[in-house]
């Protein structure tokens, strides 16, 4: 099925069915309620966490294990964040350079408290998240496979990264894993024209669900885009929400390991790894076929502000294989930013940047979005109509 990926649906798009708030969730209008929410909470997130790794021996891979984890990320296998010490996978996330790994022991695994306080940050925002709207400007490339960078012939100059300056009389070499990666960033951030879409976030109460969010396009008429291989038409969805993975209803969805703290920016972080355990998760993601869709899982790492406990950025791999395509990667990278609404008191942490890269059989792409110019919108019966919201 190379070539007939037609669009993708996010980690915590709740089209699929993510929830925020499940209805068997105790109610928190007493004394008593509350309790035994907190209560429900905290066992949740001690059910999701597993002890840290061993920070001394992991931070010092020996360096046959180097070159293997160097020689699994060029074949794209599917190593387990989770699982697997840091040393064996850090290179595929280029953000966790500069991670201090904690020596922390297993009895004081910190994993819990930042479950819970950031599930605390998550429910408190969502209470108050209005229906908003905001500009997204869309960058795209798609190319075949096997590729090569600028299609250089033999003898040609390259300034590609990680290559020489001169290409090797003979075959030209093609570009694959993180090389090929990081060839299709550089086009998606050189882009100097993008398309620009409306974005909308809307919460919806479900009687059974609880409190959901859907989030959709809008063109420059005001009129609902539908995601579509054909053209410039956009194949991702679902960034907004993407937080809800940390909602106390969802943390028992999948495991989290404490990795230990990194400076983004001016901010000190808290850095969890995790993966979704498949026969817990309610409403999995999905690629969308020509033919059918298809539900994957995924795994990745979470930076989470030690100061209010908001996620400032977060990355997701592929778990497995997907079922039924040959897609091979399927990688988002979201970076989030403080909103003020002028109308509201709360400020809002959602998205500023996101990046979403795959790799098929046949070919390649990614999408880069920026998000700007959020704001309040008031759902009327035309915005109803918007694709997978009834």
């Amino acid at each position: 099925m190379g070539g007939r990926f037609l669009s993708r649906v996010c980690l915590a798009c709740l089209l699929a069915g993510y929830a925020v708030m499940g209805a068997a969730q105790p109610a928190s209008g007493t004394a008593a309620g509350a309790d035994a929410a907190n209560a429900q909470d905290a066992a949740a997130a001690a059910t999701a966490c597993l002890p840290p790794l061993d920070a001394a021996s992991d931070a010092r891979t020996p360096a046959a294990a180097r070159a293997g984890a160097a020689k699994d990320a060029r074949a794209e296998s599917f190593v387990s964040y989770v699982d697997e010490p840091v040393g064996v996978w850090r290179r595929r996330v280029r953000a966790l350079r500069g991670l201090k790994l904690d020596k922390t022991p297993a009895a004081e695994n910190p994993c819990v408290s930042i479950l819970e306080r950031t599930g605390s940050a998550v429910l408190h925002a969502v209470q108050k998240l209005p229906n908003l709207a905001a500009k997204e400007r869309l960058s795209q490339i798609q190319v075949k496979l096997p590729y090569y960078r600028n299609q250089l012939l033999p003898g040609t100059p390259s300034t590609g990264r990680g290559r020489s300056a001169m290409q090797p009389y003979g075959e030209p070499e093609s570009l694959e894993g993180e090389e090929l990666d990081r060839d299709i960033h550089d086009q998606l951030v050189l882009q100097t024209v993008r398309t620009e879409y409306g974005y909308r976030i809307r919460k919806v109460v479900d009687e059974k669900a609880g409190v959901m969010l859907y989030e959709y396009r809008t063109d420059n008429k005001d009129q609902p885009v539908e995601m579509s291989s054909s053209g410039s038409s956009p194949r991702d969805v679902g960034f907004g929400n993407s937080w809800m993975l940390l909602a106390p209803a969802n943390v028992q969805q999948s495991r989290f390991r404490y990795l230990g703290r990194q400076r983004i920016g001016r901010q000190e972080t808290f850095v969890l790894a995790f993966s979704q355990v498949p026969e817990k998760v309610t409403g999995p993601a999905e690629i969308v076929l020509a033919d059918a869709k298809r539900s994957f899982y995924v795994q990745g790492v979470i930076w989470i502000d030690q100061r209010n406990y908001q996620i400032l950025r977060l990355q997701t791999d592929l778990r497995g294989p997907v079922a039924g395509t040959t897609l091979k990667r399927l990688r988002s990278e979201i970076e989030f930013s403080e909103v003020k609404i002028p109308q509201l008191t709360l400020p809002m942490w959602m998205p500023r940047m996101v990046e979403v890269n795959w790799e098929m059989q046949d070919d390649a792409g990614g999408e880069l979005h920026f998000y700007s110019d959020y704001r309040l919108f008031q759902v009327s019966s035309r915005i109803l109509s918007a694709p997978g919201v009834q």
